[in-house]
C-alpha cells in the first residue's frame, strides 16, 4: 500500500512540474512581445558611439578587447578648454589620459618646436606609463573638447593587455624620442 501510495505522489509530482511548464511558456511570449522593445535596448552601447570611436582610432587602445574599449568609453569624462587655456605645465604630476573630441591642443615640450595635435589624437600617456611628472605643457590652441580617462584606469588597461602595453611603450619612445634623444631611456 506504500509503494502504491509513493507511486501516485510521483505521478501527480511529475504531472505538477508538466502543467508548471506548460503555463510558463504559454504565458512567457505573452509577458515578452510587449517588454520586447526594452529588451532589445539592452544590446544597444550603452556609451555614445564617439567615445568608442576615439578609444578605437588610437594606437594604445586598438588592441584592446571591444567589452573594455566600452568600459573605457564609459568613463570618459568630457574636460571643455578656451583657446589659450593651460591643460597642465611640464613638471606637473600626470593624473590622467587624454583623447581630443574636437579643436586643437598645442604640446611645447621645453627647448623644443610646439607640437599641435587634432582631433582624435591622445596624449599624456609619458607621465602615466612611466610615473614621470609630464615632460611638456599642454594648451588649448582652439577652443577645445577633450575626454579624459583616470590614470589608474589608463594604466590598468594598457598594462593588463600585453600587445595594449607594446603600443604603448613604442609610442612613449618614439615621442621622447622625438622631444629629445636623450629623455628616451626613460
Amino acid at each position: 500500500m506504500n509503494d502504491r501510495h509513493t507511486d501516485e505522489q510521483v505521478g501527480d509530482r511529475g504531472r505538477g512540474v508538466r502543467a508548471s511548464f506548460v503555463i510558463t511558456g504559454a504565458l512567457l511570449p505573452v509577458v515578452t512581445i510587449p517588454l520586447w522593445r526594452r529588451l532589445r535596448r539592452l544590446d544597444t552601447p550603452t556609451v555614445a558611439p564617439r567615445r568608442s570611436e576615439l578609444l578605437r582610432g588610437d594606437p594604445i587602445f586598438a588592441p584592446l578587447p571591444e567589452a573594455v574599449i566600452e568600459q573605457l568609453a564609459s568613463s570618459l569624462e568630457p574636460v571643455a578648454l578656451a583657446a589659450g587655456q593651460v591643460l597642465f605645465h611640464e613638471g606637473d604630476a600626470g593624473d590622467r589620459y587624454y583623447l581630443i573630441d574636437a579643436g586643437s591642443v598645442r604640446i611645447e615640450p621645453p627647448g623644443e618646436a610646439p607640437v599641435e595635435l587634432g582631433p582624435g589624437a591622445g596624449f599624456g600617456e609619458i607621465a602615466l606609463m612611466r610615473d614621470v611628472p609630464r615632460t611638456a605643457t599642454a594648451l588649448a590652441e582652439t577652443a577645445t573638447t577633450l575626454l579624459a580617462l583616470r590614470g589608474d584606469e589608463f594604466v590598468a588597461a594598457v598594462t593588463g593587455h600585453a600587445p595594449s602595453a607594446a603600443v604603448a611603450d613604442a609610442v612613449i619612445a618614439g615621442r621622447l624620442l622625438s622631444l629629445r634623444p636623450a629623455l628616451a631611456s626613460l
